[in-house]
């Protein structure tokens, strides 16, 4: 076990604490600048089918020859303003997302550019204009705006703003309102944007950081960030170069779930001595050196452990050397072959791959061996896969990140890019090994 090794990741990437709040509404940071200037967020046709999803009027509202979709797309990718700051902006001026029968006055002051000024009127005008302003307009003007990074402002609804980003002045530069009390305002773009739109787009298993904190957390399939409380959980399982630096204001809105516990089949050591297996989510207890020795281990093995991981694992049974299971989580092999399988749920599961075994573990496992006749009582289940957060390439060159389990292509270069992925985290597998993983939905933006 690299014990070393996790005392060195534990002084690089770890909060001290377990105090992280739960995503709420920060006037100061309403939304990161990787997720407001991303102008290729949405196609045009994807634009289209969200409209439709929602049965807007807007799906079949055309200006000329132009559809609303090509005018919003065109608009955004022109001035480098992502579609989904529009379409959000859209509905919290006029509620022309949702409405399935605008007034005539609505569609010509779409955005509320201008204050509805008659220069200004038009769909195609106050969508342009907007997204002039949004995009690229008021980053060329900062100094002649009060909103300004860093700096703090009151609002007109009296609330002390400091915007984090550009994304936060510009949305004030907007609306100079907080509407933290009335909620409207920018409160509306924000619940608009990360309550019922949009949210947060990282694939399951992405490790991230905010820029400049200690905190690393985990995403899960429902978006939640999943913290470390020590170095173990990560080290046992996660390499630093994997962590996706990312702008405080994406941690911020993503939801707290419960914090990473060791795996199964840890042997740790608690601070006052005690040796422990984790099992099931609870500490099981190891009574004396006989019964790790017929586990297959060594008390150097045991991992030291700080009390507050501990802790996270509620107390189970102990060992019973004389009647001893092997418990999930040991890594299984016989003498005579290199074969190695993982013990789960009474079955041992093979590795079709050691790049598996060494990812999915960071290289952090002890392999017991065992008697043929023991091997034999365990009936062979699934092969392990990629666990989530891999990026893996295959003999036909494209690449793909493992989420929920599926392998899940990535649309563009840029698409790799702009999740933070980095190209010497890609693993380049057999196609045997990526057919393990069932094919999921390209991922097409970020």
């Amino acid at each position: 076990m690299k014990i070393l090794k996790l005392i060195l990741v534990a002084a690089m990437v770890f909060a001290a604490g377990p105090a992280i709040a739960r995503a709420a509404y920060n006037p100061s940071n309403i939304i990161s600048d990787r997720l407001y200037y991303n102008s290729g967020s949405m196609a045009q046709s994807d634009i289209q089918k969200f409209l439709e999803g929602y049965g807007s009027y807007l799906s079949r509202y055309y200006v000329g020859a132009r559809s609303a979709a090509q005018i919003i797309y065109e608009a955004c990718r022109s001035y480098g303003l992502s579609p989904k700051v529009m379409l959000v902006m859209l509905q919290k001026e006029q509620s022309l997302v949702e409405s399935k029968n605008p007034s005539e006055t609505a569609l010509r002051c779409a955005t509320g550019y201008g204050s509805c000024a008659s220069k200004y009127l038009g769909f195609e005008t106050q969508v342009d204009s907007a997204a002039w302003s949004l995009g690229v307009g008021y980053d060329a003007n900062k100094s002649r705006y009060n909103y300004e990074v860093g700096k703090t402002t009151v609002t007109q609804d009296g609330v002390a703003v400091t915007p984090a980003n550009r994304a936060t002045a510009n949305l004030f530069i907007y609306n100079p309102v907080a509407g933290t009390e009335s909620h409207n305002g920018n409160y509306l773009f924000w619940t608009l944007w990360w309550n019922r739109y949009f949210g947060a787009s990282f694939p399951t298993g992405t490790l991230i950081q905010a820029q400049g904190q200690p905190g690393v957390y985990l995403v899960d399939k429902e978006g939640r960030k999943h913290g470390f409380w020590g170095s173990s959980a990560f080290s046992l399982t996660f390499q630093p170069k994997q962590i996706v630096s990312v702008d405080p204001s994406d941690v911020l809105a993503l939801s707290d779930g419960a914090p990473i516990k060791l795996r199964d089949g840890v042997v740790f050591r608690a601070p006052n001595g005690a040796v422990f297996i984790s099992q099931n989510e609870e500490k099981w207890g190891v009574p004396d050196r006989e019964t790790l020795k017929r586990l297959g281990y060594n008390t150097t093995d045991a991992v030291p452990v700080n009390q507050t991981e501990v802790d996270l694992l509620p107390k189970g049974p102990l060992f019973d050397k004389d009647n001893l299971t092997r418990p999930d989580g040991t890594f299984i092999k016989i003498a005579e072959n290199p074969a190695v399988y993982l013990l789960d749920q009474g079955k041992k599961r093979p590795f079709w791959d050691k790049q598996i075994l060494n990812f999915n573990y960071n290289g952090n496992y002890k392999v017991v061996e065992i008697s043929q006749e023991e091997m034999n009582r365990y009936p062979t289940g699934p092969a392990v896969k990629f666990r989530d957060g891999a990026l893996l390439k295959g003999p036909s060159g494209g690449i793909f990140v493992i989420a929920d389990g599926k392998k899940c292509g990535l649309a563009s270069r840029e698409i790799f890019d702009g999740l933070g992925y980095k190209m010497s985290n890609v693993i380049t597998v057999r196609q045997a090994v990526l057919d393990l993983h069932p094919g999921g939905a390209t991922i097409n933006n970020y």
